[in-house]
């Protein structure tokens, strides 16, 4: 059942490795410009400087954007699959019908398949005492 829940992170943190991966590569380019590409005449100007530093600075808060929304989305994911899996599910063996809603008072500890005895949809009493 934990496995369940695991898999439903695998994409979100898929999706949060590539875009680690992107920030680390875009900052070895920015390292490379700034560094080696000097020893290689590159001269200061701020007609390139200007459009360099600004399309870098976009791309970096579009991608921390985008890992932010992705790991939010990620968490309430995994929060929705356990609350998915630990619902209660009832099952009528007269008419096969299965609800996830408890009709009447019922305890909190039950397990996942309980028998009920009376379908509210066919109105059939299942169980007699």
């Amino acid at each position: 059942m934990r496995t369940r829940k695991l898999t439903s992170l695998l994409p979100y943190l898929a999706v949060d490795a590539a875009i680690i991966i992107i920030i680390l590569l875009l900052a070895q380019i920015d390292w490379t410009v700034n560094h080696t590409l000097y020893n290689y005449g590159l001269t200061y100007n701020m007609d390139w400087a200007y459009y360099y530093w600004t399309a870098l600075r976009i791309i970096q808060g579009t991608l921390a954007f985008t890992f932010a929304g992705v790991t939010i989305l990620g968490v309430y994911s995994y929060k929705k699959a356990k609350e998915q899996l630990s619902k209660t599910i009832f099952i009528c063996k007269s008419c096969g019908n299965a609800l996830t809603r408890p009709i009447g008072n019922i305890k909190d500890n039950l397990p996942n398949f309980q028998v009920l005895i009376e379908c509210p949809s066919c109105n059939k009493q299942l169980l007699e005492d």
